[in-house]
């Protein structure tokens, strides 16, 4: 298995028959787990949205894990941390 974080929309439209062969397989799947849904978003959130990527050994997409992260401010702490969360809840 190998895996693959993308960081850039081009490579996200890339891979979107991958994607949507996943998609496709899964019988949970909803519109706002869609390649096209996630990379409207993805569009929005520039150089903060990473997406975890599985391939196989034969290279099919195994799994997707859509992911934003955004800085905050702890004021009690006095410092920045990151805050990860999936891709689309915050929109």
């Amino acid at each position: 298995m190998r895996v693959e974080t993308i960081v850039t929309v081009e490579r996200l439209q890339e891979i979107e028959v991958d994607w949507n062969t996943l998609y496709k397989s899964d019988p949970s799947a909803h519109f706002y787990l869609s390649a096209r849904f996630m990379t409207s978003v993805a569009m929005h959130a520039k150089d903060r949205f990473r997406i975890l990527t599985a391939w196989s050994a034969d290279n099919r997409c195994i799994g997707i894990l859509p992911l934003v992260i955004t800085i905050r401010w702890s004021k009690k702490h006095t410092c920045l941390y990151n805050v990860v969360d999936m891709l689309g809840h915050v929109f």
